[in-house]
């Protein structure tokens, strides 16, 4: 951090500065609308055969037979809403991008929806298309969709993994109809925990939690996000926060378990107690802010549910 560089921030075009590193990567914050992203961006190519990739075990750990599954409490009210515009049930025609396994596509397709989708994971692709879908393998610029094609087009903790978000919500707003929404579910930075985790990363070195790179290429929050979708065509409809991650995986989003299996010696048994000091602090931070929320208290969460409308 003892080196000062700035960079143009490609939501609102003021400077961005090295706010953090973690992993052997740098993350820089906008001055002007707080938008965080890593800097140098991995290669895409690096990204879809490194990372997204099924032959590295990316969500291998995911259910074959999804039917079996019950409709996650964020994907129904994310189907709810989408009956609610569509109370005359003639906007069909959805597309999820960043598909996965299919489980948000089943749901809708149970709802009576037409179901597309595109996903990176060859091996998920395959899973979701076995259910009775139609996923395609590779990205949305390349699957061949129509113009004004969908109603809806839902991205589910999709755009933060992105390296060219603004590109792909104008390829978005190209194969949406008229009156077309699109449904974005991404971390929140403008909210209690990221700012109490940045502090412990201010004050202690303390790794943040909801800094992923490679994974998250952009970190969002309610006013950036709203921001760039206006510039590509967008006009805001609506967001609500919907559930946060749980303890479990902050905790070993700070990766400091993985760096303790790689260590030995003294330091392994310092690198020990510093995961100690931290898993503490995280814990009880984690336990207020959920106290918080069951009262009602909180008015932003850590994850923030958008939707626009495309302007034609």
């Amino acid at each position: 951090m003892s080196r000062i560089e700035s960079f143009e921030c490609n939501i609102c075009l003021n400077t961005a500065a090295l706010c953090a590193n973690k992993d052997g990567f740098s993350l820089y914050k906008c001055l002007g609308c707080d938008n965080v992203f890593v800097h140098p961006q991995p290669a895409f190519e690096e990204l879809a055969t490194q990372v997204y990739s099924g032959t590295v075990g990316y969500h291998a750990e995911k259910v074959c037979d999804i039917s079996l599954l019950p409709v996650s409490k964020d994907f129904a009210r994310v189907l709810d809403y989408m009956d609610t515009v569509n109370s005359n049930q003639s906007s069909r025609n959805i597309c999820d991008i960043g598909a996965s396994n299919g489980e948000f596509l089943f749901a809708a397709k149970q709802r009576g929806y037409i179901p597309f989708g595109v996903e990176l994971n060859e091996s998920t692709a395959a899973v979701a298309n076995s259910n009775g879908l139609n996923v395609a393998v590779g990205t949305f610029d390349k699957a061949g969709f129509a113009q004004d094609q969908f109603n809806f087009v839902h991205m589910g903790d999709v755009l933060e993994h992105v390296p060219d978000p603004r590109g792909l919500l104008k390829q978005v707003h190209s194969k949406l109809a008229l009156d077309g929404e699109i449904i974005i579910s991404t971390p929140n930075l403008d909210c209690l925990w990221a700012e109490y985790t940045q502090s412990l990363y201010k004050i202690c070195r303390i790794p943040i939690s909801s800094f992923t790179p490679p994974q998250h290429l952009f970190q969002f929050s309610v006013n950036n996000l709203k921001l760039l979708l206006e510039q590509t065509g967008f006009e805001v409809v609506t967001h609500w926060y919907g559930t946060p991650p749980s303890l479990e995986y902050e905790l070993g989003a700070m990766h400091l378990v993985r760096r303790i299996k790689k260590s030995q010696g003294i330091n392994k048994a310092a690198l020990i107690a510093y995961a100690l000091f931290a898993f503490t602090l995280y814990t009880l931070g984690y336990a207020v802010v959920s106290a918080l929320r069951l009262m009602g208290i909180l008015k932003k969460d850590f994850t923030v549910v958008m939707v626009a409308r495309a302007v034609k």
